[in-house]
């Protein structure tokens, strides 16, 4: 699994766009509501299948993280 984790001194916000493989949605949405209790920031969280999140991220959206099961996606 690839995904870029940002520390919240690194990265200062009251909101955070999540692009995820639907793979990766229940542990990521654990992960996501641990962040924002502790960090008090939202997390947009959007899933579906890597390919489609790569494309619409190609396309022109910017989310703060994307996270793969494929290495392939994050890597192009």
């Amino acid at each position: 699994m690839a995904f870029m984790m940002l520390s919240p001194l690194a990265f200062s916000a009251e909101r955070i766009t999540l692009y995820a493989a639907g793979s990766l949605k229940k542990a990521l949405a654990d992960v996501a509501d641990s962040y924002e209790k502790k960090y008090q920031v939202s997390i947009d969280r959007m899933f579906g299948p890597s390919g489609i999140m790569r494309e619409k991220i190609e396309a022109g959206d910017s989310p703060d993280v994307f996270a793969s099961a494929n290495m392939t996606h994050p890597q192009k």
